[in-house]
């Protein structure tokens, strides 16, 4: 993995520079017009449901706490993840109280 610390350095400091509009979706708009062609070549990805479909990604260290998931807004917990997500797509050295059958909700 490529870790470019100058270029993302002189990334940010072009859009923090930026005249920032306050608009639903617009940290994703900033992300794929600075960061895209970036994150491409050496990004990591934490996937528990899709691993299949991107080469690479790699489990979550640890199993999803209180049904929410990364991201989730807290004062909203009807935003929940409640499908198990496939075992191929779980950690594969779990042993002990994190054995993979108790490791259902990524």
């Amino acid at each position: 993995m490529n870790q470019e610390r100058a270029a993302i350095f002189n990334t940010t400091e072009k859009m923090f520079h930026e005249n920032h509009l306050h608009k639903k979706g617009y940290d994703q708009e900033l992300l794929n017009r600075f960061y895209q062609s970036m994150a491409v070549e050496s990004m990591v990805a934490h996937d528990s449901y899709c691993c299949e479909y991107f080469p690479g990604s790699q489990p979550f260290p640890t199993p999803r706490q209180n049904n929410s998931f990364v991201g989730a807004p807290q004062h909203n917990p009807v935003q929940t993840i409640n499908v198990p997500c496939p075992e191929n797509c779980r950690p594969h050295n779990l042993t002990g109280a994190l054995a993979l059958a108790d490791w259902t909700l990524c």
